[in-house]
């Protein structure tokens, strides 16, 4: 019979812009700023800007370098502005043990594997984007520095991320362990089934969700680490062919696909 798991998982990455050497960090506080709080966004991005959950930090230490995460930029150059991203999942699935044959040796069982049918699967982003200041409230939206930290946000934010992550998920139908790692569940199984005087099933029912939990769970964080990668050198790409922000996107090429949307 099928058994049910839920399970979730996230990652915090940080990114940059910006040039000249870098300063001692201010020691001021830190501001943060909601949708609320800044001009009404135009109607060219109001679509990126509502599907994306943004928070706005103004002043204080760059975060990447406060918090110690990977960033695009490097440790000797001075940033005006960051956009870190934070990838979470949440996945509910029922699973299902069976045995894997071996024509050598048909009476024994020496290998296992779980049969995964996923009920739902999902990645959300969110995004904080930095500021060193605040840029001119009146001109916020067409500010050079927030227009290419939106460049972040639509590669983080791109639904085909998101769907790329859950197709590669769902390829994980059938998970089959090594033999090692098989071995003490099978002997387990045993256990359990020489104790039973009376009713025994089939070797499998011994087994539970507790036990194929870590093998989904290794099987989807593969995944996951592999999106969040992708992501990460498609933010590097961005910085690279735009020299953080101060060149424009080409027309062409595989970065203006990646901010079509």
């Amino acid at each position: 019979m099928p058994i049910f798991l839920l399970g979730i998982g996230c990652m915090w990455i940080g990114m940059a812009w910006g040039e000249s050497p870098i300063q001692p960090a201010e020691q001021g506080s830190r501001q943060t700023l909601t949708l609320a709080d800044l001009p009404p966004v135009p109607k060219e991005l109001k679509s990126l800007v509502q599907q994306n959950e943004l928070t706005f930090l103004i002043g204080g230490e760059r975060p990447s370098l406060a918090d110690g995460v990977r960033s695009t930029g490097g440790q000797s150059r001075r940033f005006d502005a960051e956009t870190r991203f934070r990838m979470s999942f949440r996945f509910d699935s029922s699973c299902s043990w069976e045995t894997v044959k071996d024509p050598r040796t048909p009476d024994s069982v020496k290998q296992l594997a779980v049969r995964v049918k996923f009920k739902r699967v999902r990645l959300s982003v969110t995004h904080r984007i930095w500021f060193r200041d605040m840029p001119e409230r009146d001109g916020f939206w067409e500010s050079p520095l927030l227009l290419h930290e939106l460049d972040h946000v639509r590669i983080s934010g791109d639904p085909r991320i998101a769907n790329r992550f859950r197709q590669s998920v769902l390829q994980n139908s059938r998970i089959e362990l090594t033999r090692e790692e098989s071995e003490p569940l099978i002997a387990m199984a045993y256990r359990k089934l020489n104790s039973r005087w009376f009713g025994r099933g089939p070797l499998v029912t011994y087994l539970n969700a507790g036990e194929a939990r870590p093998f989904i769970k290794t099987a989807i964080q593969t995944e996951f680490d592999r999106t969040v990668e992708l992501t990460h050198v498609r933010y590097q790409e961005l910085d690279r062919i735009t020299e953080h922000g101060q060149r424009q996107v080409p027309e062409t090429g595989e970065l203006r696909d990646w901010l079509r949307r």
